[in-house]
């Protein structure tokens, strides 16, 4: 299905791109304290789901802080080389336009902490940020690979011999 030539799905992506990164500035923009809660809340939600695991103190903290940076970014990547992918386009140069704009996007929602009461901003979580950018990335570009192989075999099989 297609809406003015662009595929629903490359369209769901776009949009879905665009709500995480409201969802960046939006978290980005609370205080320390309501920053905290919140992890502090999901680390208390992974304890009750996986009471196995050693997840208290500040190490556990950190971690699932950090682990939030990573996903949210991966999440993106993902989701924009999946609006953008167009068959003939070069992937190259979308990889690498892909990259630099998900670097500008962590470090200016690093920057935005900058003016957040009990916040600040870190150069170790746009480092953090742009590796999840850049697995995501690198696994969307990898799912448009095999799809493009998978499909071009299924060409093949299709087409009578001559």
């Amino acid at each position: 299905m297609r809406i003015k030539n662009i595929p629903v799905f490359r369209l769901i992506c776009f949009l879905c791109f665009l709500a995480v990164a409201f969802l960046i500035f939006f978290f980005g923009s609370q205080n320390g304290e309501e920053s905290g809660e919140i992890s502090l809340s999901v680390l208390a939600w992974l304890s009750d789901v996986f009471p196995f695991l050693p997840l208290s103190g500040d190490g556990a903290h950190l971690f699932i802080r950090k682990l939030a940076h990573f996903s949210v970014f991966f999440m993106e990547g993902l989701l924009l080389i999946f609006a953008a992918a167009k068959d003939g386009r070069k992937k190259k140069r979308l990889l690498v336009y892909t990259l630099i704009f998900l670097f500008v996007l962590s470090a200016v929602s690093e920057i935005q902490q900058m003016f957040v009461e009990g916040r600040g901003p870190s150069f170790t979580d746009v480092l953090i940020n742009f590796s999840g950018a850049f697995t995501g990335t690198g696994m969307s570009m990898l799912c448009l690979f095999v799809y493009g192989r998978l499909r071009r075999r299924a060409e093949k099989r299709r087409m009578p011999d001559v």
